[in-house]
This record gives structure tokens, sequence and C-alpha cells, in this order.
């Protein structure tokens, strides 16, 4: 019998531990206040004494609770006291803490407190979800396992009416601080072991509710060590005052990388336009540049709910990391561009080098120059225009951004030509004796006519994934067999100057087009010609 006990206590105890080690567990990133106010007007003299706040977290599956304490300043003898004379008090949450994984409730905050009788009381308070349009009394978020599930910076402020050293009735207020983004940067600053774990990708972070607004980090301040070097020439107006933030997306992550830049706010004074190197840091994976924004309009000020952050309460400011302009904001959403910019970042890049993007312009917009040229490509905010340009000069390119190699960041090739001032011109011409091109130009139209349609959507096509695309060489054409209406083409036909993914798609796209291609009747004379290309 001892014998069987012994065995059934050494079960347990491996049961124990086997399901201690399977646990899944996810963090949380919630940076919460809670203001407790005492209601002067409708209270009577009594006081209470606050032993304990702590935040309920409800898990809906299980049927659980989770609690956080929340903690305080001039928390004496293990109590704090509210009272007509100290009237208000914050109780700050812990910002990041591991939990288990599951569905959660933001339920509210339970107050353990006692007065002069020494009676312990409990109260529960509810967290009001700031959502309007939610269905769900509560704010809901998702934990899963290795992932950080950040919520909006929230505060709470609860009025309180005591009497007789109860909490007699409650009526409470909330205010959403982080509506337009959550900054995630202090997420990597709070514990090193946290940043190298998210740095290795052993956790990710996760949009916890669809309601939550966008994640974004400051990818200036967050270098991931396989970070890519991302540059784009920015040429701006002298009139164009503003701060420039630039949103990337990584297909598959939910984090976005904002790059944020001073326009013409230096001393150094601006004659016509400035032009100025704006740099990415983007670690590997498929990103999109989402949005470029200028903030010109004036500023306005907050409205708020909560009596503590109208009156700027100073340590409210410090916990939230509030700055005097924080209560002023601009009023100005992010602009979708319409030009596609899409990169695949990989492991074979070149640490040392710079991958270029292109010149963008940034101008008063005027639609005229813009209907005029079909080759600008604009996205309008308010009175500001986006213009994308793949000129460039190398020199100024590697001036600007202190780097000795230049590659284009869509193709991920080496840029070699000195400058590109427009766009991949084509021609085509007759290469055979004089006489036989004489009795060809009928012919010759018809290639010509097929094309200014088919052969050029090969490249136009793929300037839209490659906007830096050169094309510089000849295709050879040529017609020998006798009574045939179709050419004779093959891969050795290509004379490209330039090798790369970029031109490698177009000689398949154009190849096979020639050789669709049919002349409107058969005719004996040798047809020899070539579709010149040049970028200039």
């Amino acid at each position: 019998m001892e014998k069987t006990i012994r065995y059934a206590i050494i079960f347990l105890i491996f049961v124990f531990h086997i399901n201690c080690f399977s646990k899944e567990n996810g963090f949380i990133w919630i940076p919460l206040a809670w203001a407790l106010n005492y209601d002067k007007s409708n209270s009577d003299n009594s006081e209470i004494l606050i032993k304990s706040v702590k935040l309920i977290l409800h898990e809906t599956e299980s049927n659980k609770n989770e609690y956080q304490e929340l903690k305080s300043t001039g928390k004496k003898n293990n109590y704090i006291t509210i009272n007509s004379k100290i009237s208000s008090k914050s109780f700050f949450s812990k910002k990041l803490f591991e939990i288990p994984a599951g569905n959660y409730e933001l339920k509210g905050i339970n107050i353990e407190y006692t007065n002069k009788s020494k009676v312990i009381n409990n109260l529960e308070i509810s967290a009001i979800n700031p959502y309007s349009n939610s269905k769900s009394k509560y704010i809901n978020f998702l934990i899963r396992n290795n992932h950080i599930s950040p919520i909006p910076e929230i505060f709470y402020e609860s009025n309180l009416i005591i009497k007789e050293g109860v909490i007699n009735k409650v009526s409470s207020q909330v205010d959403l601080i982080e509506d337009d983004y959550i900054y995630v940067n202090d997420i990597y600053n709070q514990i090193k072991s946290v940043k190298k774990l998210i740095f290795d990708n052993k956790i990710t972070f996760i949009n916890a509710n669809s309601q939550f607004p966008s994640l974004q980090v400051d990818g200036s301040k967050i270098k991931y060590p396989n970070s890519n070097y991302i540059g784009m020439i920015i040429d701006v107006s002298c009139e164009i005052k503003g701060i420039l933030k630039t949103v990337w997306v990584n297909r598959g992550d939910s984090l976005q990388y904002v790059f944020y830049e001073n326009i013409n706010n230096s001393k150094d004074k601006c004659k016509v336009h400035n032009v100025f190197p704006q740099k990415y840091y983007l670690p590997n994976g498929n990103w999109t540049m989402q949005s470029m924004t200028i903030n010109l309009k004036n500023k306005v000020e907050r409205k708020f709910n909560t009596s503590s952050l109208l009156k700027k309460d100073k340590e409210l400011k410090k916990y939230f990391k509030m700055t005097e302009d924080f209560f002023k904001y601009q009023d100005i959403k992010e602009r979708t561009l319409l030009k596609i910019i899409e990169l695949n970042l990989t492991n074979k890049q070149d640490p040392m080098g710079l991958y270029f993007v292109g010149t963008t312009e940034i101008k008063k917009s005027d639609l005229e120059d813009v209907i005029e040229n079909k080759d600008v490509k604009k996205t309008v905010l308010g009175d500001i225009s986006f213009y994308f340009k793949r000129n460039y000069e190398i020199y100024t390119i590697k001036k600007l951004f202190s780097v000795k190699k230049v590659y284009n960041a869509y193709s991920g090739d080496q840029m070699k030509k000195d400058r590109i001032i427009g766009d991949v011109q084509l021609k085509i011409i007759l290469t055979g004796t004089k006489k036989n091109n004489e009795n060809l130009k009928k012919f010759l139209d018809q290639l010509k006519e097929y094309s200014t349609s088919e052969i050029t959507s090969c490249v136009s096509e793929q300037e839209v994934s490659d906007p830096l695309l050169i094309l510089n060489g000849f295709i050879q054409i040529q017609n020998f067999k006798n009574k045939s209406r179709f050419l004779d083409i093959s891969n050795k036909d290509f004379k490209f100057i330039s090798k790369g993914l970029s031109q490698e798609k177009i000689n398949k796209c154009m190849e096979d087009k020639l050789k669709l291609f049919k002349f409107s009747k058969t005719f004996s004379t040798p047809f020899k010609a070539k579709i010149l290309f040049e970028s200039f």
C-alpha cells in the first residue's frame, strides 16, 4: 500500500511538471492607468484606505480571471488614503507581462479597501469599452502563444461617492489615448531578453483586436541585425514645411514601420527646392510603401473626457510619455500612394550597399502638368502632390547616402549606368539591303504596329514592379523561312547590355509575343530588322 502511494505521488509530480512545461503563454502590452477621485460635492467627510487595486482580465473560454496589481506612488503602511484632502490617486499597470494564451476581456478593476472600523471591503468597477461601434460590453483581446498582444494606451477615471467609509456610488469615464496607431518602440526597450526574442523571430507581434489601430514602430530607432539599407531621394519645394511620414508594411506581418523626416525646418536657407536623402532600415521580407504624408495643418487641442488629462496630470504624462505636443494633434490621416513600390528583401542583400528606390518630388499641386505628362506618377494630399520619378545620377546617390555600391531595390541588381533622365525608348529599323528594304516597308509597318502594343507592354508591365528598369540593346529579327508568315526568333537573338532579373522577365515576355506575330501574307524577300531599346 505504501509503495502504491509513493508511485501515485511520483506520477502526480510528473503530470504537474508536464502541465507546467506544456503551458502556452503570450505577452500582453497594456499601458493602462486608472484614477480614483473623491467626489467632494456628494461625499461626507469620511475616508477610505485602499489596500490594493487589481486589473481584472477575464479569459472567456475557461471563465477564469487573471489579476494584475496596479501600482501607485505615495503608498504608506500598505495603504493609500483617499479623502477630501487627498482627493485623487492614479494607479498604473505593469506595461509588459506574460499571461496564459486565450481570449480575454478587460473586465475592470477590483478595489480592496478598509476604513477606520478596519472592515475589509471589495468593489469591482467595470471598464467601459471606448469603441462605441463594438458589440461587446468590454474590450476584447487575443493572447497567443509566443506572441505579443499590444493594447492601445488607455486611461480610466472613476469618481467615488464615499459615505461612512464605504464607496456608495461610482461614475467612470475613459480616454483612448492611442487612437491612430499603437506605438510599440517601448516594447523593445522594456526587457532585453524580449528584444532578442523579437529579433530572432521567436516571438512576434499580433493584432489583438481588429478594432485596435495599426501597430507601428519607428524604424529609424529600432534596427534589426539583418536590416537592409534602403534609400529614396526627396526633392521638396521650399514653401513646403512640416514632417514627412513614410509607412512601410510587410506582407504577413502586423507591424508597420514608420520613418519621420523634418522638411525645410532647419536654419539653412532654401532657395528653390531642397534635396535630401531619406533613409529606411527594413528587415528581410516583402515590403510595400503604404503611404507618404506631410503634416501641414494647424494643430488643434485634443478633447478628453477625464479631468486628469484635461489638467495634464504629471504622473500620467510621465507614465504615458506625453510631451506638451501630445495634447495638440495634427488632424490628418495617411494617404495611400498611387505608385506601387514593392520590395522583396532577402538574406542575399549586400549589408554594405544601398538599395535605391527612386526619387520623390514634393510640391504644390499642378493638375494641368500631371495631365499633360503621362509619365508622371502622383498622389494628391490636399494641395500637396507626391511625384515619383525614375531619373537618377549614380554619383549623386553615392554622395548623398555615403556609399560605394548602389543596387536597384526592386531587382537587387547593382546599378552601373551613370544616369537615367527618361524612359525606355523603342525603335525598329530594317537591316537588309537597300533594295530589299524598299520592298519590305509594308511588312515593317505591320511589325511596328504589333510592337507598339504588344512588345512595349512587356516593358511597361515590368516597370510597374521595377520602375528603375534599364534596357539597352536590341533584338535581331529575321524571317528566312520561305513562304512563312512567322518570324525566326529565339533567346540568342536578344542582345542586351544590362543583365538581371527584370531583363530576363522582359526577354521571356517579348520572345513569347514575337513568336505569336505573323505577317498578313507570305513573301520571299529575306526580312532582317532590329528592335532597338535605349534607356536615356
